[in-house]
């Protein structure tokens, strides 16, 4: 025992610098393997930390891009509710009706007069016919296309400027220098080059409705061709009328020829009047100019998209859903009239417990035209022209596109 004993400690002594270097090498990678586990630990807690603020500021600020576009969409859809109204007023052709019928009233004995004045009116009824539905369909297109326009437009923006306080932040010697250093001068000329990117909206203004309303009512025009102003109608008969006149809105908006981009934007007539002005509209050197083409590019490039057309797909729906709400508050109006809140089985298909449809009641076209005309004309207040646009800027696949639209453009690689 005591030989084994000695023998040990002789190797000990033998290698006591090699046991000794052994057991420091051991001690210094475990000392060191524990502080990269600290390290590792602490950079994945910081990098967590990182990502939910950066998560939650993203969130912060898309929450307020959309409270200030929703605020936008009610200011600036009135004014294309009042462009509408001026565009296809109905008051001058009931006036001509009225007119007519004082002048049918005084030549009852000419019989000749009294013809070519009944043809007179039944020509005017018609007009009246086409321009009333004209003038609540048009309302439909062109607050949906500008709402879902305007969403794309800011969310845009918003991704521009988020991408561009972010960068600030970031190494940009990165290959990407050119976009980088493109960005980094949109912190003193951003004002310029948002207001310029803004004031494509007034191509839909100035030109875009009137060219919406054009296919429209032809569109009108050819789905009412069968309807008499004598045809008893039924809000099935209307529910018809209205899918027609989407299916050839579906082919002006979505054609291979066409699309909904060329209501909303003209970016030649942009830098045309830029080049005519010589001022270059307060844009400062070329830097802005190509900030603003590329922001103008990728939103065309958006519009022209099949995610847009499916998004106003969804709102035109919403759109023909509200309007016929309003028609068949018409209808009911006019039961009640008639009958004096007594429903009448002739007109309603009735329960037991006193409930009827009010999809059953029949009424005259030329009954119903009137009555359509009054519910525009009655709203009076900025807010009763907006029931639309409060339903379109809940809608969740707007605001959805919107969020996608932000997140791409809030990519800084």
């Amino acid at each position: 025992m005591s030989s084994l004993l000695k023998t040990t400690w002789d190797f000990f002594k033998r290698h006591r610098n090699k046991a000794l270097l052994g057991t420091a090498t051991a001690a210094g990678v475990y000392a060191l393997n524990r502080y990269l586990h600290s390290v590792a630990d602490e950079w994945q807690q910081s990098s967590s930390r990182d990502f939910v603020s950066e998560v939650k500021k993203k969130e912060i600020h898309f929450e307020n891009t959309i409270d200030t576009c929703n605020q936008t969409s009610m200011s600036l859809s009135v004014k294309i509710v009042d462009i509408l109204d001026q565009t296809l007023d109905a008051e001058p052709i009931l006036e001509q009706i009225k007119l007519a019928a004082a002048g049918a009233a005084t030549s009852d004995h000419h019989n000749s007069s009294n013809s070519n004045g009944s043809n007179n009116k039944i020509e005017l009824w018609n007009r009246l016919k086409i321009q009333i539905f004209t003038r609540v369909i048009a309302e439909v297109y062109c607050v949906t296309l500008f709402v879902t326009y305007l969403r794309v437009q800011l969310s845009v923006l918003a991704g521009y400027i988020y991408m561009d306080s972010s960068s600030g932040q970031l190494n940009t010697g990165s290959g990407s220098a050119n976009a980088t250093n493109l960005m980094q001068q949109m912190q003193t000329t951003s004002s310029n080059v948002q207001n310029k990117y803004l004031s494509l909206l007034h191509t839909f203004y100035s030109t875009g409705i009137q060219q919406i309303i054009e296919p429209i009512m032809a569109a009108v025009e050819d789905s009412l061709k069968d309807i008499s102003l004598k045809d008893q109608i039924v809000m099935n008969d209307l529910k018809i009328v209205f899918d027609k006149v989407k299916s050839s809105m579906a082919f002006t908006l979505n054609g291979c020829q066409s699309n909904a981009s060329r209501f909303l934007i003209n970016p030649n007539k942009l830098f045309i009047s830029s080049e005519t002005n010589g001022l270059n509209n307060g844009l400062t050197g070329d830097k802005d100019g190509q900030l603003l083409q590329r922001m103008i590019n990728e939103t065309q490039d958006i519009l022209e998209s099949d995610d847009f057309k499916r998004v106003v797909d969804s709102g035109i729906d919403l759109g023909f859903a509200v309007l016929m709400d309003v028609i068949l508050g018409c209808f009911v109006r006019f039961s009640d009239e008639k009958t004096g809140q007594t429903v009448s089985s002739s007109s309603l298909s009735s329960s037991d417990n006193g409930f009827a449809n009010p999809h059953s009641i029949r009424m005259p076209l030329v009954k119903l035209l009137p009555k359509v005309w009054l519910s525009l004309r009655d709203r009076r207040r900025p807010e009763e022209k907006l029931v639309l646009v409060r339903h379109l800027i809940c809608l969740d696949v707007l605001n959805c596109f919107a969020a996608n639209i932000y997140e791409a453009f809030c990519q800084t690689n």
